[in-house]
């Protein structure tokens, strides 16, 4: 009796560990060659989504291999436009690696600041323990923490580095690639300055994170956040916000050549977006064709001529540098004419340079 007793307590405790148990290796794609589309949606300083400005990221999981010292699962970002026409930016690279019921990633900036060229947002880096599936809900834990002492202006000031994380209980989401459940997490990026005995803060991200079994990152929603630099004489300014959620994969469109009309020649958002000290402007041409393309500012000075001359078709890309230009909007256009001078296509977007 006692022995049947120590045997189903056993098939219950097994059980029960089996339904409790969170295998980091479960919420992620089981192999090389996994594809995610993410729609994102940057949002204004006070916001709102831009959904005008709104683009395509393609995730490839390309490789397991050792990255610093840990193993990782690679994964190779590049932004698309909508559509049947890529828009190939330059490739960032994001490292992941699985241990237990940890998800450990590979940080070396507060999120959205990546492009800003001011050293406290960016004084960190390394491999951080960020997802813990097994942590009990609602209870926070710390993944990083830094004191940091400079002196400006003669004052030593003290910045502390702060990055927490929250579990909240597993969600059901609708997805465009289905209903799931996902492990919810809501991390909290903060930067406080301590200058003798008056302490505030200089930023305080916000960043909620949904992860589903076999597909790893499914929904990040991220709002815009106000930086505040006035005790290093820069004012105040925003970083963008963002919304992003996986994507069905587009169908593969076969493409007659003899088919392409000029509603095919294409501008891309430029990327990244706001940007410093440069960013990368794509456009695709369907025929061989006079290219002009030009950068204005806000009340519609041109500032800066960056193409006049024929170009071949296909996808062509330059880069743009903000230099001698100050922080604001401004906007790119591009114009194409045939080669016997008939207009036939243009287009304008809008760009922000953050300094």
């Amino acid at each position: 009796m006692i022995k049947n007793f120590c045997f189903i307590l056993s098939l219950s405790l097994s059980f029960t560990f089996s339904i409790i148990a969170q295998n980091a290796s479960d919420y992620f794609p089981s192999a090389p060659g996994f594809k995610w589309y993410y729609k994102t949606v940057p949002h204004d300083s006070l916001n709102f989504p831009l959904d005008s400005l709104s683009y395509v990221i393609v995730d490839s999981f390309t490789v397991n291999q050792p990255y610093l010292d840990k193993p990782a699962n690679i994964i190779i970002s590049n932004n698309q436009q909508g559509g049947s026409t890529p828009k190939i930016s330059d490739s960032d690279t994001n490292y992941v690696s699985l241990d237990s019921s940890n998800i450990w990633t590979y940080m070396s900036a507060f999120p959205g600041t990546d492009t800003i060229d001011i050293g406290v947002f960016n004084s960190f880096k390394g491999w951080f323990s960020v997802y813990r599936l097994s942590q009990p809900t609602n209870i926070s834990y710390t993944i990083y923490t830094k004191d940091s002492i400079f002196n400006y202006n003669g004052i030593n000031t003290t910045l502390t580095h702060l990055v927490t994380a929250k579990r909240f209980p597993d969600q059901n989401i609708s997805t465009a690639v289905g209903d799931m459940m996902c492990k919810m997490f809501i991390l909290n990026y903060t930067i406080k300055a301590k200058v003798s005995v008056l302490s505030f803060s200089v930023v305080t991200i916000y960043d909620t994170v949904y992860i589903a079994p076999g597909n790893y990152i499914v929904r990040d929603v991220r709002p815009s956040a106000i930086i505040d630099l006035s005790f290093l004489g820069q004012g105040a300014f925003y970083i963008s916000g963002s919304s992003m959620e996986i994507q069905a994969p587009p169908p593969v469109l076969s493409v007659n050549p003899e088919n392409i009309s000029p509603n095919n020649y294409s501008l891309f958002q430029n990327y990244p977006n706001p940007f410093n000290p440069a960013t990368t402007i794509k456009y695709f041409l369907s025929y061989e064709s006079y290219v002009k393309i030009i950068v204005h500012n806000s009340i519609g000075q041109v500032v800066r001529e960056l193409v006049s001359e024929v170009q071949l078709s296909g996808t062509h890309e330059l880069r743009f540098s903000s230099s001698s230009l100050s922080s604001g909007m401004y906007f790119y256009s591009l114009y194409v004419n045939s080669v016997d001078g008939k207009q036939i296509f243009s287009n304008t977007k809008k760009m922000i340079i953050l300094k």
